[in-house]
């Protein structure tokens, strides 16, 4: 079951039908990236390499991993707290008028 908050975009975005050019626009951009992984025997997962070089991230590299809701990010450690988290900390405010 999704959040509330979530499911309503959800909702809002379902009820745009495909064929709506700006719709389609929104749900292309909004996972363009997505990858969907496996864990493996030991509960581990494995990131395909072309996300890997988007984030900078190597491996055993030092990460962080974002809860979404139903979902998580996963960034370079650097990376995240050196702009990421700043901009996210900055916008919060403005974000959450949304809902």
């Amino acid at each position: 079951m999704l959040p509330p908050l979530l499911n309503d975009l959800v909702g809002k975005m379902n009820a745009r039908p495909f064929s709506d050019p700006q719709a389609e626009n929104v749900r292309r951009s909004l996972s363009k990236d997505a990858a969907v992984v496996e864990l493996d025997g030991t509960g581990r997962l494995t990131l395909p390499v072309n996300l890997m070089k988007v984030t900078g991230l190597e491996p055993r590299s030092k990460v962080v991993v974002v809860g979404m809701f139903d979902r998580f990010q996963i960034w370079n450690h650097d990376v995240y707290h050196q702009g990421v988290s700043v901009k996210d900390d900055e916008a919060y405010s403005e974000a959450i008028k949304l809902f």
